[in-house]
């Protein structure tokens, strides 16, 4: 049950009649306090229970960030009269519900309630329980209660980087009919069959074992490589936990690894995905076909960054004893001070054999603007030296990545996708994995 401020003025009305009636003041006072009591339990046993109004939530089940959906909530009144109802359907604050209660007066066929909702941060959310409020007819008490309404929310980044690598899908296309057509000069690197010999054939190409066999020059045929395997590889560590441009460092990652996910599976390539941090945290076996970047998605959605140091050791022994074959490996991880990156280096020895690998990284643009910016006080000149010498460091830790066999892309958020999208169409046009 609950009692309304609208008893309080009741109460007051019924002590000011009863100062004024020929009686004892105490006899007054007690009648005034019966009659307010008496109103309560009237209002409160003519109120209906929040249980008989057979609440139903209507709610989208799936939502990207910033997205705005519609929850309804339905309601059927029991009694014949309208009702007055407050209600709270507990809401996340990322959520920016609005409104975030609903007063109300269901007529008696009953009513339904609207409201928007538009997240901001990605991940699993509840919606509920829901709080409700039911006033008696004279609305100066009625019944409370909290009921069990909980429904689940997706909610899956917005992935702005799509836009940039929809712009190298034709380049893709075209690449791959470029192989396609190349198939009798020899393209590719997966051994199809044999032939005689052609004027324009690669030198190369000529098997002398079977030329030897049949004495006359016999060519290799190879087909196109359609199962090649690139696995993205995010560092959830606390490096990536800091904020760019109002999203987290990891937030970006997952968006450009989404993005090329789209198109290596696109380009007939098969897909792999691995979050870490201080231990594997999701794992997905490269596949093919236009589903990987959806099923990649939805191991990854509510994937957050931990505040543990990223253990590269580990992760890169578990990749290697499930994933043997060369393979195309993305790292998202944040460029920094080598004394924070040598954990890093110390780790790669042990893919750079076996494979090869492409890091992507984040730059804060407001760190770049305060690199280049003219100082006009003493505040400015520190905050430009320490911009200088954080994209120091960034640049010493590229180089020495460089100089090991490495691709690295250091962008700004909305370019990171789009750059090693065209690293990736380099590689696949050079032929080589």
């Amino acid at each position: 049950m609950y009692v309304s401020t609208r008893l309080a003025l009741i109460a007051i009305a019924a002590a000011s009649v009863a100062a004024l009636a020929p009686v004892s003041p105490l006899v007054g006072l007690i009648v005034a306090n019966v009659v307010v009591l008496g109103v309560l339990v009237y209002d409160i046993w003519q109120a209906p229970h929040p249980n008989t109004l057979g609440i139903e939530r209507l709610a989208p089940s799936v939502l990207t960030t910033h997205e705005v959906g519609q929850v309804t909530l339905r309601l059927h009144n029991p009694s014949r009269r309208p009702l007055n109802v407050a209600i709270r359907d507990a809401t996340p604050p990322s959520v920016a519900r609005t409104p975030v209660v609903h007063r109300n007066r269901i007529r008696a066929e009953g009513g339904a309630l609207d409201a928007q909702i538009a997240p901001a941060r990605r991940g699993r959310l509840d919606l509920g329980p829901v709080t409700v409020r039911v006033s008696g007819p004279i609305g100066v008490g009625g019944r409370q209660a909290t009921l069990p309404i909980v429904d689940n929310l997706k909610v899956y980044p917005a992935l702005p980087g799509r836009s940039e690598v929809e712009l190298r899908l034709e380049r893709a296309r075209l690449l791959q009919g470029g192989r396609r057509s190349s198939r009798l000069r020899g393209g590719g690197t997966d051994f199809d069959s044999l032939r005689d010999y052609h004027p324009d054939d690669e030198f190369r190409r000529i098997n002398w074992n079977a030329t030897a066999r049949a004495a006359k020059p016999i060519t290799n045929l190879y087909r196109e490589e359609r199962d090649q395997q690139i696995v993205l590889l995010l560092d959830a560590g606390r490096t990536m936990a800091g904020t760019v441009a109002g999203l987290s460092r990891f937030e970006h990652a997952l968006d450009a690894a989404i993005a090329l996910a789209e198109l290596a599976a696109r380009s007939g390539d098969h897909v792999g995905v691995m979050a870490f941090a201080s231990r594997v945290e999701a794992m997905l076996s490269p596949r093919g076909g236009r589903d990987q970047p959806r099923r990649a998605l939805d191991l990854l959605f509510d994937q957050q960054p931990s505040l543990d140091p990223t253990d590269y050791r580990g992760a890169f022994a578990t990749l290697l004893s499930r994933h043997r074959r060369r393979s195309l490996l993305v790292l998202f991880t944040e460029l920094t001070e080598e004394s924070v990156m040598q954990p890093l280096f110390d780790a790669l020895p042990v893919l750079l054999p076996r494979h090869l690998l492409m890091i992507g990284s984040i730059v804060d643009p407001e760190v770049l603007a305060l690199r280049s910016a003219l100082p006009g006080s003493y505040e400015d000149a520190y905050l430009a030296a320490a911009a200088a010498q954080s994209f120091s460091a960034r640049n010493h830790a590229s180089a020495h990545l460089r100089s090991l066999g490495v691709s690295v892309e250091d962008r700004e958020p909305g370019r990171l996708a789009g750059a090693l999208a065209d690293r990736y169409l380099q590689i696949k046009d050079a032929a080589r994995l």
